[in-house]
């Protein structure tokens, strides 16, 4: 089984984030420079949501896939194979664990990019009780709302 590049890609920048962010939660130590300069490829907005977005999906995946991502990610001083024995798994099962990940947090990310229902689909909804589907404008949120009305 192969890693997905785009999901690879997109956790060792979540990776990133987590050290270099600011009041990021891991430890001074690995983002500290002898210099003291800004690390290098400083953290651009766009990374930044696409992060936080990414650090909610990895919270969303099962406890053995979780626990995979954060120890190859978020564990830096380790090789696969100490991770994989620390997870009392072999290397294999510690790759398959990544590529299951993978497809899980695209999943994960289609189904929260999902639109919200539409008026079509409440209308036909709307066939199994009496009353009519009625879009109203809540001049507050500027956002539209359904609400049922009875005949």
């Amino acid at each position: 089984m192969k890693r997905n590049p785009y999901w690879k890609d997109r956790l060792t920048r979540w990776q990133l984030w987590v050290y270099l962010a600011p009041g990021g939660s891991r430890s001074a130590f690995y983002t500290e420079r002898v210099d003291c300069a800004q690390p290098v490829g400083a953290l651009t907005p766009q990374i930044n949501d696409e992060a936080v977005v990414t650090d909610q999906l990895v919270a969303q995946l099962p406890d053995d896939l979780r626990r995979a991502v954060k120890a190859v990610y978020l564990d830096l001083m380790r090789t696969r194979a100490e991770i994989a024995r620390r997870l009392h798994i072999t290397k294999e099962t510690l790759h398959n664990h990544l590529c299951y990940a993978d497809c899980r947090l695209e999943t994960l990310l289609e189904q929260r990019q999902q639109p919200a229902p539409t008026s079509i689909a409440l209308e036909s909804a709307s066939m199994t009780f009496p009353g009519r589907i009625v879009r109203t404008q809540h001049a507050t949120f500027m956002a539209q709302a359904l609400t049922i009305t009875e005949d």
